[in-house]
């Protein structure tokens, strides 16, 4: 079975919001309706162990289904 990494998201205006997921799309598309900005951090330790933090642009999908 797969590994569920955790991943803590935050916005410059200091609001936090961890979530349990498989992969990091499936954590970003679960918390992008939580977040009103265009631009998130991420901080989480990837598959080889690696600590990762970055910012990520939102909304994060296909366009044309997230405008229905």
């Amino acid at each position: 079975m797969a590994k569920m990494r955790e991943f803590l998201f935050w916005n410059e205006s200091g609001q936090e919001e961890k979530t349990e997921q498989m992969s990091l799309t499936k954590a970003v598309k679960s918390i992008q309706t939580k977040f009103k900005d265009k631009i998130v951090g991420v901080e989480y330790i990837s598959k080889k162990g690696q600590k990762i933090s970055e910012g990520i642009k939102l909304p994060w999908g296909r366009s044309k289904k997230l405008s229905r």
